[in-house]
């Protein structure tokens, strides 16, 4: 892809993603937010800790067109953001988070992150909605603890 095609798309990423971004926290106008445009990622907001919100959380877009959300050490992208369903079940996500719908869940072993899951409520049960895996180490169930995030 030649440079100003790239540059083109990435700020199109960008302008969807902003759009994206303020389409969620319009629903949390309490929420106070730290916006950066950033190395890492083109957009990058935080919402930390304050009343409504007992995680830190982060959106961001990185990689030209990949919506980020994280929560704790929960981080997962969803792309391309250009794609309509791709946005919507972000969007989804990270509103069932903020609203206290959806949960995240580490698995940990010797006291350090291995895995985590967001999951989305189905009746009572939880269903898998996207996952983070930070070792190779989840073949082997040693003293495995887990702990939950939900924003209630």
């Amino acid at each position: 892809m030649s440079s100003s095609r790239r540059d083109k798309r990435e700020a199109e990423c960008t302008s969807l993603a902003i759009e994206i971004f303020d389409a969620i926290l319009a629903e949390f106008p309490t929420f106070r937010v730290e916006r950066e445009f950033g190395d890492f990622t083109s957009v990058e907001i935080r919402i930390p800790v304050q009343p409504g919100i007992k995680f830190n959380c982060t959106l961001a877009l990185s990689n030209v067109d990949e919506l980020g959300f994280g929560v704790e050490q929960f981080w997962d992208n969803w792309f391309p953001c250009t794609d309509q369903r791709v946005t919507d079940a972000y969007m989804k996500a990270v509103r069932g988070y903020l609203r206290g719908e959806f949960k995240v869940v580490e698995y940990c072993r010797r006291g350090r992150c291995v895995r985590a899951e967001l999951l989305e409520p189905i009746g009572a049960t939880w269903k898998r909605v996207s996952s983070y895996d930070l070792s190779l180490f989840l073949a082997f169930p040693l003293n495995e603890s887990v702990r939950e995030f939900r924003n209630v």
